[in-house]
């Protein structure tokens, strides 16, 4: 086999296995791009950074609206940095609603508060109250996880 083909070969055989992780990773994930957050519901998600590792997210909900239906593809850490003194609605793609109490009452709003989430499914928001409900949410595209301790370099 000369050079050339043996190249050829490698890169068909990466080209291959790349197709296949692709289609690995879109089977773990059976909703469409189309649903994702920036791309469903751009009026209430807005894109403040992005790079490899992490997105960060501005969530605006205002009163009496309710998001589009919509995805959260990457794990989460939802960060609140005011009180939410209202109630909303979350309501999943088959329609099944729960209402989500006010988030004020007992907190020391001297520091920010977080809920972390796994990816999320189709779901929508709806602000019942009169205030807005805004928050920051940083999506974990890439975990590093036990395998950060092998690295010298980040």
């Amino acid at each position: 086999m000369t050079k050339t083909a043996a190249l050829v070969a490698i890169t068909l055989l990466a080209f291959l296995a790349g197709v296949k992780l692709s289609a690995q990773v879109k089977a773990a994930w059976p909703w469409p791009d189309s649903l994702e957050a920036l791309a469903a519901a751009p009026e209430f998600h807005t894109a403040l950074f992005e790079n490899d590792h992490i997105r960060l997210l501005e969530v605006t909900v205002n009163p009496g609206v309710s998001e589009k239906i919509h995805t959260h593809r990457y794990p989460s850490a939802l960060v609140m940095d005011a009180p939410v003194p209202t109630r909303s609605e979350l309501t999943a793609a088959d329609n099944k609603k729960v209402t989500l109490p006010p988030r004020n009452e007992g907190i020391a709003w001297s520091t920010p508060q977080c809920v972390l989430f796994e990816p999320t499914a189709p779901h929508s928001l709806t602000n019942l109250g009169t205030y807005p409900i805004h928050f920051y949410r940083i999506e974990f595209k890439r975990m590093e996880g036990n395998a950060l301790m092998k690295k010298t370099k980040y």
